[in-house]
């Protein structure tokens, strides 16, 4: 079979050009089996050559290229030095000219003899040429409601891009925009469809509860929430509530209780589903299968790599059949056991825009805090490095030596076990225990306000707390993976409400998600995770909806502790990668986003209030950190 078989792109009329010919030389046509193709935006392709090919080819491809489609567009060079030998490596073609293209590949290779070998056909999830969005005409019936008509513009418009969709999309919106009342809109078009099926992490499952009682007005005979799996599901549930774990161990709760499938599944934090071999993602593909509406939801639906997005767009899109085929459009190569997995993993991404353009004009939504916010205030993040001098001796000793041993490449990753990666890590914890009591306490002593204190280990928490408990009594909440769910709810609201209570000590994996913390005006991170998505979510939690007053987001860092840095780097890198795809764009440094932050180096920096004396007022007032500062504090200049 010819491998430049014209392909008929649907929503694509097939064009030709009058008295078609095959290019004039075989220096020309020898460009076509070595042209690369995908989408730069929604309606035009790029086309592109590898570096470095041969002038005395590429100078007749692209005259003949030019008399073809006079509107072709220059977007790159082979050479990136100016000069004026350089030639055109890159093009901007109109999507609508595909057929065309591909009949004039098909004659070349025709006429030439071509090697049976290109990158031109679009893989069948591209093939679709997407529609613009238009609202129905009809007004949503959630909008009819008391809940739907607080609805703010974007959010609404959400909704109606979701019922559009026929309830099958992915909700990418930042954390924090409400993507939780958008989805009970969509489904409530459907309602002649219900029990609707919400399978979220088992902290969100109360936020569920709560949050179709205040935007639905369902009460709890409606909404039954499912804390074990042993529960029956009620007959007269309008909305069943149940956790990944649940799911993925009970596979009765993936059924209604009359035995049927449910017809509306509403997936929260969606990125739980990343591993299709994970039991929990078995679950909730086989539940989606037999779902007509499918809603997922997640701010970060990448939270490492872009692999990560196929077992969700494979529920969506059924033109993605396979893991393999998606991940060589999207990646240049693979490795095998890598951290002793055995599963493929796939890097050095590639065609990002591409990525980003089929999701968000296919099957996606996603808007940005500062799109759609204007007066949600900026975050400031900083590294806080502290100094060792009153690090645990031998626990510092320990890990000098084993990151001597670990770290003996510039790539983060190479050659290091998971095993050890674990390892080195509670050493930084034990060294920086009590270098983070103290600088938690002088943010205290210097009159922070409120603030949200990340860590990950248990003895970090647990290090913390002795200390809070000796500086605030009981003028604070601590909730990580031990504290009962029905518990949880209530510690927010006291953190929300009491203005006496100062501090939410959190842990990074129990409370990264969902709740509301918006009266924070600061977030701590005494630890790092090793996912940048995750630290999105713990700064979310006091930077979005709600919050009226500036955020201030710290991350601690062991001075000279090579493990804290490649941490760092690590999520700057995957913060970039994830962001070319889901945003479009490269975004700007963790530290430096939105607003200025930067590296600092001493004590208490940037937290104390701005009143006469360095300490807050008694009453509540909102302080004005951008001006606070520390006189034992020092600025660290970048690294070159």
């Amino acid at each position: 079979m010819l491998p430049f078989t014209p392909m008929l792109v649907e929503g694509v009329s097939p064009g030709s050009k009058e008295a078609l010919k095959p290019p004039r030389s075989k220096d020309a046509a020898l460009c076509l089996p070595a042209l690369g193709i995908e989408l730069a935006d929604a309606e035009t392709l790029r086309l592109y050559l590898p570096t470095g090919w041969p002038r005395i080819c590429t100078r007749p491809f692209f005259a003949d290229l030019s008399a073809i489609f006079p509107g072709i567009t220059i977007t790159g060079y082979d050479n990136e030095d100016w000069d004026s030998g350089r030639q055109p490596g890159s093009w901007a073609l109109p999507r609508d000219e595909l057929p065309v293209l591909l009949e004039w590949a098909e004659l070349a290779q025709q006429a030439w003899s071509l090697p049976e070998q290109t990158d031109l056909a679009l893989p069948a999830w591209l093939h679709r040429q997407p529609q613009p969005f238009a609202p129905t005409t009809q007004a949503p019936k959630f909008f009819e409601t008391p809940g739907g008509k607080e609805l703010l513009q974007y959010q609404r418009e959400g909704v109606e891009f979701g019922i559009a969709k026929g309830g099958r999309m992915l909700l990418a919106d930042d954390m924090g925009l409400g993507k939780t009342v958008q989805a009970i809109g969509i489904a409530w078009e459907f309602s002649g469809e219900w029990p609707v099926l919400v399978t979220c992490p088992s902290s969100l499952r109360g936020v569920w509860q709560q949050q179709l009682k205040k935007w639905g007005g369902l009460d709890e005979t409606q909404v039954q929430v499912i804390y074990a799996g042993s529960t029956p599901i009620r007959r007269d549930a309008k909305w069943v509530v149940v956790s990944y774990a649940l799911l993925a161990k009970s596979p009765t709760l993936r059924r209604r209780a009359d035995g049927k499938a449910y017809e509306f599944l509403i997936c929260d934090e969606c990125h739980y589903v990343k591993n299709p071999e994970a039991n929990r993602s078995q679950a909730v593909l086989e539940a989606a299968a037999t779902s007509a509406h499918v809603l997922l939801l997640s701010g970060t639906p990448i939270l490492n790599s872009a692999i990560e997005l196929f077992p969700l767009l494979s529920i969506l899109d059924p033109r993605i059949l396979d893991e393999e085929t998606f991940a060589k459009r999207y990646f240049k190569t693979t490795e095998k056991g890598k951290f002793g997995k055995t599963k493929p993993v796939w890097s050095e991404p590639i065609r990002e825009k591409e990525l980003h353009t089929y999701l968000f004009t296919t099957v996606g939504l996603r808007r940005k805090k500062e799109d759609v916010l204007t007066q949600l205030p900026p975050k400031r993040r900083q590294m806080i490095y502290l100094a060792t001098s009153s690090a645990d001796t031998r626990a510092l000793t320990k890990l000098k030596a084993m990151e001597e041993r670990l770290f003996q490449h510039e790539d983060e990753e190479k050659g290091i076990e998971a095993q050890a990666i674990t390892e080195v890590l509670d050493l930084v914890m034990q060294a920086k225990m009590k270098c983070c009591s103290e600088y938690v306490e002088e943010l205290i002593d210097g009159g922070c306000g409120k603030f949200l204190l990340f860590a990950h280990h248990r003895k970090m928490m647990d290090s913390l707390e002795v200390m809070l408990k000796r500086r605030l009594g009981g003028a604070y909440i601590r909730i990580d993976g031990s504290t009962p769910q029905v518990q949880r709810p209530d510690l927010v609201e006291r953190f929300q409400e009491d203005e006496q209570c100062h501090v939410a000590l959190l842990s990074i994996t129990a409370l990264a998600e969902g709740q509301t913390l918006t009266s924070a005006e600061a977030v701590i991170f005494a630890e790092l995770s090793w996912t940048p998505g995750v630290l999105l979510q713990c700064e979310a939690r006091a930077h979005r909806l709600g919050q009226v007053g500036s955020v201030l987001v710290q991350f601690l860092m062991l001075h000279g502790s090579e493990t804290d840095e490649r941490c760092f780097r690590r999520l700057e890198r995957k913060h970039h990668h994830a962001s070319m795809v889901m945003d479009g764009c490269a975004p700007a440094s963790l530290l430096s986003e939105e607003a200025p932050g930067g590296r600092l180096e001493g004590r208490a920096e940037a937290c104390r209030g701005t009143d006469k004396g360095g300490m807050r007022p008694k009453a509540r007032v909102r302080p004005t950190t951008a001006q606070c500062a520390h006189p034992k504090s020092r600025a660290v200049p970048e690294k070159e």
